[in-house]
C-alpha cells in the first residue's frame, strides 16, 4: 500500500468517528431524557418545592442520642426537658428534636440518679439519688432560682400538688415511731399531718386539688389498698381493699379512675366513673397508660404477657419481655384505636412513661429497656 493510500485511509477513519460522535450528541441533546437538578430545601417539609419530594423525619423518631431519665414538659409548654445519662445534666429539646440545649448541671453530688419528681407547671423538682456515700437522698431543686434543699430522709413516697405549690408525702421514722401521711411546702417546711397510719409502704400521687391518692404496692401475692384524702378537710375515702395486682391512675379532674387488677392470671384494665365499673377489654397495666383528656387514655398494650407469670411482680423484676404498641381507648365506649405500632420503633418497646404536648400533636415515650426517649407525631 502506497504512502498516499495510508494517509487517505487514516483521514477517512477520523472523519467517520467525528460524524458518529456528532450524531450521538445531536440525538441525546434534542431527543434524549434531560436530567433534573435536585433542589436542597433542608430536612423539613416545604410545600413550595417545585414538585420535588421533600425529606421529612419519620413519624416516630428518637428525641436525642442520649439515654434519658425524668422527661418533663417545660413550664412554658413548648419544650421537653430531661436528664441525660450518665452525666445527669439537664437538657431541653424542641418537640421535633431539631434543637437540643443543656440547661444546667446538678448542684449536688450525684452517684446515681434514681427518680425525678417534677412540680407540674413549676420549674421545680425533687431528685431522688444515691450520693457519694451510697446514701439515698431527696433534694428539692428550683431551676429558676438555683435554690436547693435536702429533704428529711424519713420522707418516703412524695408527690407535688397539681399547681406545684405543696408536696404530699409518707413520713416514716423508725427511731421516733412516727408514721403519717402529711403535706408541706416543697422545701419540707410547714408540715401538716393528714393521717396517722400503720401501713409502711404507701405510694402517693396528687391527681387533683382536692384529692391525694394513696396505694400500697401492686402484687400477685397479696391484695392492695387504695385511699383518697382531701387535703383541706382531711376526710378519707377507701377506694379499694385487698385487690390483687391493683394499679390506679386518676383522670385529670379526678372524677374517673383507670385501674388494672389481676383476673385469671392476666392484668385487665377497667374504668370507674359515677360509681360504676366498666371493663375496657384490654390486657395491660394502668401504670403504662396516660390520660390524654378526661375521656381518653393512651395505653401501652402488648401481646407478650406470658401465661404462667406472676404479675405484676415478674414484670417489675424484668422477667417479662415486652413489645408494646400504643393504643387510644375511649373510656366511655371502650373503642380502641392504634396510635403507634411496634414496627415503628427502632427497638422493642417497654413503656415506662408517656407525656403529651399541650396541643396534643406530639406524644413522648420513654423506653424502659434502654432509657431512650421517642417522639411521635400525632
Amino acid at each position: 500500500m502506497t504512502k498516499l493510500k495510508k494517509i487517505l485511509l487514516i483521514t477517512n477513519g477520523i472523519l467517520l468517528i467525528a460524524v458518529a460522535s456528532f450524531g450521538i450528541y445531536y440525538w441525546q441533546h434534542y431527543f434524549g431524557t434531560k436530567p433534573t437538578t435536585p433542589t436542597n430545601n433542608g430536612d423539613q417539609t416545604n410545600n413550595n418545592n417545585n414538585g420535588q419530594t421533600p425529606t421529612t423525619k419519620p413519624r416516630v423518631y428518637l428525641m436525642t442520642n442520649k439515654k434519658v431519665l425524668g422527661p418533663h414538659l417545660s413550664n412554658a409548654g413548648n419544650q421537653i426537658q430531661y436528664f441525660g445519662l450518665p452525666d445527669y445534666e439537664l437538657y431541653a429539646s424542641t418537640f421535633d428534636a431539631s434543637t437540643e440545649a443543656k440547661i444546667t448541671s446538678p448542684s449536688f453530688v450525684v452517684k446515681e440518679l434514681i427518680q425525678v419528681i417534677w412540680a407540674g407547671p413549676q420549674n421545680q423538682l425533687i431528685a431522688v439519688f444515691a450520693d457519694e456515700n451510697n446514701q439515698i437522698q431527696k433534694y428539692f431543686y428550683d431551676l429558676t432560682t438555683n435554690m436547693s434543699n435536702v429533704l428529711d430522709p424519713a420522707i418516703k413516697s412524695v408527690a407535688f400538688s397539681p399547681d406545684g405549690q405543696k408536696i404530699a408525702f409518707h413520713y416514716l421514722n423508725d427511731q421516733t415511731g412516727e408514721n403519717i401521711i402529711a403535706m408541706a411546702d416543697p422545701t419540707g417546711f410547714g408540715i401538716k399531718s393528714l393521717w396517722q397510719t400503720t401501713v409502711r409502704d404507701w405510694q402517693i400521687s396528687w391527681p387533683s386539688a382536692n384529692k391525694i391518692a394513696l396505694q400500697t404496692p401492686s402484687s400477685a401475692y397479696s391484695g392492695s389498698l387504695s385511699y383518697n384524702i382531701n387535703p383541706d378537710t382531711v376526710e378519707r375515702q377507701e377506694i379499694f381493699s385487698n385487690v390483687v395486682g391493683l394499679d390506679i391512675l386518676w383522670s385529670p379532674n379526678g372524677d374517673k379512675l383507670l385501674f388494672s387488677k389481676l383476673i385469671n392470671q392476666k392484668l385487665r384494665l377497667y374504668i370507674q366513673a359515677a360509681g360504676k365499673i366498666q371493663e375496657l377489654n384490654a390486657t395491660g397495666m394502668a401504670a403504662k397508660c396516660l390520660w390524654v383528656d378526661n375521656d381518653n387514655v393512651y395505653c401501652a398494650l402488648s401481646d407478650n404477657w406470658p401465661e404462667n407469670a406472676k404479675l405484676p411482680d415478674d414484670y417489675y423484676k424484668g422477667m417479662v419481655p415486652m413489645a408494646d404498641e400504643i393504643w387510644q381507648i375511649d373510656t366511655a365506649s371502650g373503642q380502641k384505636t392504634k396510635i403507634a405500632s411496634a414496627s415503628e420503633f427502632t427497638t422493642s418497646l417497654d413503656v415506662e412513661q408517656m407525656l403529651i404536648s399541650p396541643e396534643k400533636d406530639y406524644l413522648f415515650i420513654l423506653n424502659k429497656k434502654d432509657h431512650r426517649l421517642y417522639g411521635v407525631r400525632l
